[in-house]
Formats: structure tokens, sequence, C-alpha cells
């Protein structure tokens, strides 16, 4: 079986990963990670740490304290060395996964420490994606994801529209279609592209791209529901170009990711 699937998945194809191939929804949300970290200067930081993102997204590591548990592990002076890098970093200057920092404390202890209050105090969630909350400085304004999926619909609380963002370097684009995570692969409906709008770097912006809609075709697809699916793309001559999370945008009426339930 784990020789099917390694045949039958493609590579992560990132930088030192390409004989790396975990599955496809994780595959799409590495990528997406990397693509809109690789824009931040002079680098971002993790909370916990996974330092694989930094090659990924080709960003040099804050300092010398590569750990996992780095708000356990780590003196408070040592996080504190860390926080002043993340100060001077955008657009995205932290990464945080709450489900991590689960893991890591085994739910034994409430994290605290300069990295945490750092998260609570000084930044808000520019989006998430399955749990990764890519978040920036409170005095800067939010950055526009790239590499990912996003329901927008005519009025408030309507989904009736899917929004892809790509990075203008992935080529033309023709159409996409919808994938059900849960269940099995079926033959491909592929939906045609709406609207086609460049969009150019700019301040709070993570890199040229382009940015598509569609209509949501699948009535399932909800801001309850939307790690259930991804969207594939194809270019003009029917090949595939690219998987893409959906992305949860800001809203101001969740509370901040850190917050207890």
């Amino acid at each position: 079986m784990h020789a099917y699937l390694y045949r039958t998945w493609a590579p992560l194809d990132l930088p030192g990963a390409h004989l790396l191939r975990p599955d496809p929804a994780n595959a799409a949300v590495y990528r997406c990670l990397a693509e809109n970290l690789r824009h931040s200067e002079p680098t971002f930081i993790m909370l916990p740490g996974v330092n694989s993102l930094y090659q990924w997204a080709e960003r040099p590591r804050p300092t010398g304290f590569n750990v996992g548990f780095n708000f356990g592990f780590l003196s408070g002076a040592e996080q504190q060395t860390i926080v002043e890098v993340a100060r001077r970093c955008k657009p995205i200057a932290l990464v945080l996964n709450k489900d991590l920092m689960f893991f890591w404390s085994r739910g034994r202890f409430q994290p605290s420490g300069p990295l945490v209050e750092f998260a609570k105090a000084e930044c808000r969630s520019a989006g998430s994606v399955r749990g990764y909350h890519l978040m920036c400085l409170n005095s800067e304004p939010l950055p526009a994801l790239t590499y990912c999926a996003t329901l927008k619909g005519e009025i408030p609380n309507d989904s009736s529209r899917i929004t892809i963002t790509l990075p203008s370097r992935i080529g033309k684009v023709a159409a996409v279609s919808i994938r059900n995570l849960e269940g099995p692969e079926l033959p491909r409906k592929l939906l045609p592209l709406q609207t086609d709008v460049a969009v150019r770097n700019g301040r709070g912006m993570a890199g040229d791209g382009w940015k598509f809609t569609v209509p949501n075709p699948e009535p399932n697809i909800t801001a309850d529901t939307l790690d259930r699916f991804m969207v594939q793309v194809w270019n003009e001559a029917g090949e595939w170009v690219a998987d893409l999370p959906f992305a949860r945008l800001p809203d101001e009426r969740r509370d901040h990711p850190l917050s207890s339930p």
C-alpha cells in the first residue's frame, strides 16, 4: 500500500523535499504556506517551531534556537530573542498552529511565555489554512493570501462563489475543478473561469498574482466544511497545474486564535 501511494501521489517539489510525497491534502497546505511565506522579510517565526517551513519557503531561520517545542524548551530570554526578530517581519510575521501547541504540551499545561504573549498581544490573523494561521503585526495592513481558494458570496454569509488566487509564475490557467477529500476521486468537472484580474505586488501583498472567480458548484462547501475540499487547477492543455486548499479569511467577529474556547 505504501509503495502504491508513493507512486500515485505527486512529489511535494519544494526546496529540500523533492522526494517527499505527502497525501494531496497536506501537500496543498504545505505549498500554500511556503508560497505565502516566501516574500516575508527578513523572515518569519513559527509557534510552535516547524523548521521545515523555513527551507520550503527559502527564508532564513530567525535564530539558532531550532526546536519544535519552542514555547517550552526555550528560556524566556531565548524566546525574547525570537520575538525581537519577529517584530521586524513583514508581511507575515508569525505562523501559529494551536493544535500543534496542544500536541507538544499534551494538554497538561497552558502555553505561556514571550512567544505566546507576542502572538496574543502583537499579531492578528490574515487567514488560516487547515489550522495554520498566517499572522501579521497589528501595526501592519492585512496581507492578501495567495496560492489558495476562498469562499466569497455576493452578500454577507453567502457562499455562492469561489475565489482562486495564484502567483503569476504559475502561468496560464484555463479551468478549475473541485475535489472532495473525504470521498472517492470522481471524474473531474471543469469549471470555466469567470473573471481574470491581475494582482500586483504592493504594500500588504505577498507577490504578483492572478485572481479568478467561479460559481460554487457544491452546496456542501460552506465556511464550516472548507477542510473537506480543495480546488484543482488545470491549464489549456488539460494538464494539472496545482491543488489549492481553502483558506479561512479573517473575521473580526471571531476571537483570537489563542483565545480560550
